[in-house]
């Protein structure tokens, strides 16, 4: 049921390993990072991590760490939904750019991704952040 989405996936992963990158196996799916992940998602997905199937690639340990219960979920609705997954996802991703567009005009989907992006950064030494712009916390995520 999942298969048509994993393969690619598996693909994916073992071209990352062979260039390098990490893999390992949490909750159920196989994660991959660095190698060819890290240019993949960087150049080319522009995400941080991204799931086919029982799949996740992510850019980095770090990526993984961040969204692996986003992933996680995709994984579990791949299992739900099967070869539906896709076209499902890609619809309900176009309703919501269209009523985002409707509800604050062409410039919504740039203003989205630049707020998700601010949210999340590195402080100055190093350790992961996430802003909770709202309201002004920061928390650090060890």
């Amino acid at each position: 049921w999942e298969m048509p989405h994993t393969c690619p996936g598996l693909v994916a992963g073992l071209w990352t390993f062979s260039r390098g990158g990490k893999m390992q196996l949490r909750e159920g799916a196989l994660e991959f990072h660095g190698g060819f992940s890290t240019w993949y998602m960087r150049r080319v997905a522009r995400a941080s991590a991204m799931t086919l199937g029982h799949v996740i690639l992510g850019r980095d340990e770090w990526c993984l760490q961040f969204c692996r219960e986003h992933e996680q979920a995709h994984v579990r609705q791949v299992e739900i939904w099967g070869p539906f997954f896709i076209p499902a996802y890609l619809g309900s991703s176009a309703l919501e750019c269209a009523l985002a567009w409707t509800r604050r005009g062409p410039d919504a989907t740039r203003y989205g991704v630049a707020m998700a992006s601010s949210r999340y950064r590195r402080s100055s030494d190093g350790a992961p952040t996430i802003t909770n712009e709202p309201v002004g916390n920061t928390i650090t995520v060890s």
